[in-house]
């Protein structure tokens, strides 16, 4: 943590004024490794040890690396390694053990570790993506980190997207050196020999000769070796009657394609990949692209022209190549740089940042993003928007909020240009049911929530709610009703005449109210008494209908256990009763 945060302060310190990344670029060229070498060349670009350690101190640290209490949160790196000792002469020859200013650990590296530690199934480029993100949370506290999309389809093996070299061959495939070329007669004349195409594109055919070949589709060679062969073997097309001998040219080992991949991609450079191989195939050899190229115009040159681009959203969100071509030998793949990228993130049902073609809306988005849930709020949502650099001066701000209603894009054909950069947020209807009453109470059947429908009685609603149970206090029910400025209003009415048909009490519910049925235990109070002394059970107990002094007693453990009847002095008892004042006790022995 300590050397981290050293490390982006000197580099600071040397090359104010720049941002975080580059920062860390610049330190790693200028081969900064420690604290000595970075004061030391803050020194040879005109600065004192004194403006050092007060740029230090104004940045929260102390010389050596060192915290100085502060509330600002720091990202936790890797520790660094124990420190070496070095032992050093002192003064009076006695050696002392100096501690070695440990080595300066990158925040980027340290980040990566602790990625790698944590997840160490992923691709290195999945990793990278990690860091990326980690640093955007630190220079924006807040921001939800999304992926970006379609980056990580390319992480398989190459050989498991290649077509099959066990079945049919493209007809279309153009011969070349390195091929072999099986030609099969049967019939009057058998023969089957194997024929490599040698470099300047020749094959050689006993009692035939030299066959040029190079460049020839399957198909069209098929037709070449026929005529060559009907010269030397007349069985095989005689001037009259019917062929005797029959022709097969089919291809043995396919010589592997070179390619040269250029751009945004994960490992640039030249390749040797399988003849079977296509534009959109290809990319899985060199792990795809990075996420800075666009998925969007994946382009292929031959011979020093563009002969095709393919958008691989159309793959990735249809499942069909559109556009997909054989690759050919020294074809070059080259990825230019993402174009509009906008994020978008809520109620969509793929949260990601995406990239889009020139004239692409936020209806356009909203279906690559695989459509809205059905949770989403039409009405508002809202576009983080940075202010393009031509437009900063004249509207005085540098990022701006626009709210947008989805139900003009979606269904009155109205458009919305994104921008690069743009943030789109969809928000969430609110978790509110308003086509409902709620009656709750002990007294009824199934207290719950129900569907108010076209209209609804208390009465009506009771018996929906399996009718009241035995013990219901009819006397009066409470509803609890929201008037329009959403204050409660509290109506009373008399639930044995709501249940009789009297409509001044039965009367109609309003959405979202709530009926409170009481019980008949929860409006009488109940009596209790106290049994206490030489009993095995005292204590309170409710006090019954037609109960007796025995009752209680037989409650509280009677005295059926003649060992403890024996120790029971039953000459006495005490009954203390208050009297109906309240004020006064009597006690009847």
């Amino acid at each position: 943590m300590k050397k981290s945060i050293l490390f982006l302060l000197m580099t600071t310190v040397l090359l104010l004024g720049q941002s975080t990344a580059d920062l860390k670029k610049a330190a790693k060229k200028a081969g900064i490794t420690t604290e000595a070498q970075a004061r030391e060349l803050a020194k040879q670009r005109g600065m004192t040890d004194a403006q050092i350690d007060a740029e230090i101190k104004e940045r929260g640290l102390t010389p050596g690396g060192e915290e100085v209490a502060t509330e600002t949160p720091q990202v936790e790196p890797v520790e660094a390694p124990p420190a070496e000792a070095v032992v050093e002469p002192g003064e009076d020859g006695v050696e002392t053990a100096v501690e070695e200013v440990s080595p300066i650990i990158d925040v980027d590296e340290a980040i990566y570790t602790i990625a790698e530690e944590t997840l160490p199934t992923q691709g290195e480029q999945e990793l990278e993506d990690i860091v990326e993100v980690s640093f955007e949370s630190q220079l924006q506290p807040g921001r939800k980190g999304l992926p970006y999309f379609g980056y990580d389809v390319f992480e398989g093996d190459p050989a498991l997207f290649q077509a099959s070299t066990l079945g049919a061959i493209d007809p279309h495939y153009s011969i070349g050196p390195g091929d072999e070329i099986i030609i099969m007669m049967w019939g009057e004349t058998q023969f089957r020999q194997v024929f490599t195409v040698g470099r300047e594109g020749f094959i050689f055919i006993p009692d035939v000769g030299q066959v040029f070949v190079n460049g020839l589709a399957l198909e069209n060679l098929e037709k070449k070796l026929f005529l060559v062969l009907s010269q030397s073997y007349a069985s095989l097309n005689p001037s009259q009657g019917h062929a005797t001998t029959f022709l097969d040219v089919s291809l043995g080992n396919m010589r592997p394609l070179r390619i040269m991949a250029l751009g945004e991609v994960g490992q640039p450079g030249a390749y040797s990949v399988n003849p079977s191989t296509t534009l959109f195939t290809s990319l899985y050899y060199f792990q795809g692209l990075t996420s800075l190229g666009s998925l969007r115009d994946v382009r292929l040159i031959r011979g020093g022209k563009q002969i095709v681009s393919i958008d691989l959203y159309d793959y990735l969100l249809t499942g069909k190549p559109t556009n997909d071509v054989r690759l050919q030998l020294d074809d070059v793949i080259f990825i230019p740089p993402r174009g509009k990228t906008v994020s978008i993130q809520g109620e969509i049902k793929r949260e990601a940042i995406y990239e889009l073609k020139k004239g692409e809306t936020l209806e356009e988005l909203i279906t690559i993003a695989g459509g809205l849930k059905a949770t989403a709020y039409l009405d508002r949502a809202q576009v983080d928007r940075i202010v393009p650099f031509e437009e900063r001066a004249e509207v005085g701000m540098d990022r701006i909020l626009l709210d947008v209603d989805l139900n003009d894009i979606l269904y009155r054909d109205s458009d919305f240009i994104l921008q690069d950069g743009d943030q789109v947020q969809l928000f969430s209807v609110l978790d509110i049911r308003q086509n409902v009453v709620v009656i709750t109470g002990a007294s009824v059947g199934r207290p719950g929530i129900y569907d108010l429908g076209d209209s609804l009685r208390l009465s009506e609603l009771i018996m929906q709610a399996d009718s009241l149970l035995g013990d219901a206090y009819v006397d009066r029910a409470d509803i609890v009703r929201f008037r329009k400025d959403l204050r409660e209003e509290l109506i009373k009415v008399n639930l044995g005449r709501a249940m009789a048909g009297d409509q001044e009490h039965d009367i109609l519910l309003q959405p979202m109210d709530r009926v409170q049925i009481y019980s008949l235990t929860e409006m009488i109070p109940s009596h209790q008494v106290a049994l206490s002394g030489h009993v095995k059970r005292p204590g309170r107990y409710p006090l019954l209908e037609e109960m007796t002094l025995y009752d209680l007693i037989f409650k509280g453990g009677g005295f059926i256990d003649e060992e403890y009847l024996k120790r029971t002095y039953l000459q006495r008892a005490e009954l203390v009763r208050v009297s109906e004042d309240t004020v006064t006790k009597e006690i009847i022995r």
